[in-house]
């Protein structure tokens, strides 16, 4: 869902044909962090008529983002890209845009960009020659969180900060398979015990990077994450209340093996409301545990704070008896797996399987009651998130 309902795209990629390996990449870590991007893979020769379909995706677009190189200076296609922002923007009763276009300097200069946001660490490094796929990923992420920045500098939803605890799969196939966790437990054990077969059937879930864990076998955690953002936003403008996004820390500076630098990274989440999704199997992995148990302990004290163990199986009776409670029991079900941001509900624990779970749900839904008179207590948050 774009930021801003009256534009279809984020952000229009203008680029050389030249600079179509940096364009893609550009695109591939925007729209990682839930940013709708317009990017045009076959370049047109430039000519008297102007493309309507690529006319039309540039007034659909909130932001311009400019991939600016020698080639890029002498595209006519980049430069009627820019001119007609531009002039889009100035047009009466156009919708207000983000701002004037990002430029990300590749090399060289042009000086009719010298107005506009720059991000030059690209430029500053003299990485352009060796091409996209050699940047080191250290700095594609300052340049990606430099053009994010610009893009959402008029984002008026409320940022939630999202942390997600997982792992990938070459960390989980260092792992000893017959490695003992906990009480005894193998990763092989585990993944019986859990009818998910063996521990190379938990390694299909994981892939090159952390964002790739597919919790449920299905959708990527951040393509699911960003499904569940636009499920809510949409709750949230059918009755005027304030919509939300996902915010992801620095995961270079979370992941540092220095626990200050990665408690600093993460202050936000001790305070304000905050999302925390557990991989549960990435326990094993021992960085993730550490981090977990080092790092989280105080953001876990955080009433604001939402912890969400995703767990990697859905039993045949559960969903069965799931599917009966909707059917039978509907108020129940809606009440908790779709509830209405303009309605009052009372608690509902759907889920308790033994008497650890029974405790659980009382302190939960016992705490604001018992905490009520304690003297300097802050009111609880009432967002968007789930109670």
């Amino acid at each position: 869902m774009p930021i801003d309902p009256n534009f279809e795209f984020d952000v229009f990629l203008s680029y050389a044909r030249e600079d179509v390996a940096w364009a893609r990449r550009l695109e591939t870590e925007l729209s990682g962090r839930g940013l709708d991007v317009f990017r045009d893979e076959a370049r047109l020769n430039a000519g008297p008529r102007w493309d309507t379909q690529l006319l039309q995706a540039l007034q659909s677009s909130m932001q311009l983002v400019v991939l600016r190189s020698e080639a890029a200076k002498v595209s006519d296609w980049v430069i009627k890209e820019t001119e007609r922002f531009l002039v889009e923007r100035q047009q009466p009763g156009a919708p207000a845009a983000a701002g004037n276009p990002i430029v990300v300097m590749l090399e060289g200069r042009w000086a009719p960009f010298d107005p506009y946001e720059v991000v030059g660490e690209i430029k500053a490094l003299g990485a352009y020659p060796a091409g996209a796929e050699a940047l080191p990923d250290a700095v594609w992420l300052e340049v990606t969180n430099a053009v994010e920045k610009g893009i959402r500098v008029h984002d008026k939803r409320r940022a939630i900060p999202v942390v997600v605890l997982t792992t990938t799969r070459a960390r989980l196939e260092q792992v000893d398979a017959d490695k003992q966790q906990g009480e005894g437990l193998s990763l092989n054990d585990l993944a019986q015990r859990l009818g998910l077969g063996s521990g190379e059937d938990v390694l299909e879930r994981y892939g090159p990077s952390r964002s790739d864990w597919c919790p449920f076998g299905e959708q990527a955690i951040r393509v699911l994450l960003q499904d569940l953002e636009d499920e809510i936003n949409a709750r949230a403008r059918a009755h005027q209340a304030p919509q939300v996004r996902w915010e992801y820390p620095d995961e270079a500076a979370l992941w540092d093996v220095k626990a200050d630098v990665a408690r600093r990274s993460v202050l936000r989440l001790e305070r304000d409301p905050c999302l925390i999704v557990l991989d549960p199997i990435a326990l094993f992995d021992d960085p993730v545990k550490r981090l977990f148990d080092n790092v989280l302990s105080k953001p876990l004290q955080n009433s604001d704070a939402l912890l969400l163990v995703l767990a990697p199986v859905n039993t045949g009776p559960a969903l069965l008896l799931r599917k009966q409670l909707e059917e039978f029991a509907y108020r129940a079900f809606e009440s908790f797996y779709e509830p209405s941001l303009g309605a009052s509900y009372a608690q509902v624990a759907l889920h308790v399987a033994d008497r650890l779970d029974l405790q659980g749900w009382l302190l939960k839904s016992l705490k604001p009651m018992l905490a009520a008179d304690m003297p300097g207590r802050a009111p609880p948050f009432t967002g968007m998130l789930p109670q």
